[in-house]
């Protein structure tokens, strides 16, 4: 998605802000709409198994406390040798 940086300075000033988040979301949703499994195929298909929508919440909540924890970890072991965020 980076190409789409690359045209900026061809760009009239006067571009509306909304134009890039709009693109954007046009290119990811094609994206997704191309590659993305039908529950018909999935139902169909037994290459795919059925997960439930707990068991999504419960590794997104594992991983966001990972996330946090190491966040945390990593700025106050920045400020412990001395390093300042202003």
């Amino acid at each position: 998605m980076t190409f789409l940086l690359l045209p900026i300075n061809f760009l009239p000033e006067k571009l509306p802000y909304i134009t890039f988040p709009l693109l954007y979301s046009g290119i990811a949703g094609a994206i997704v709409w191309q590659f993305q499994v039908s529950k018909e195929e999935e139902a169909v298909n037994e290459e795919y198994s059925f997960i439930s929508n707990w068991l999504v919440a419960k590794y997104s909540a594992i991983y966001l406390l990972v996330t946090v924890l190491l966040f945390l970890a990593t700025f106050y072991g920045y400020s412990l040798f001395g390093y300042s965020y202003a």
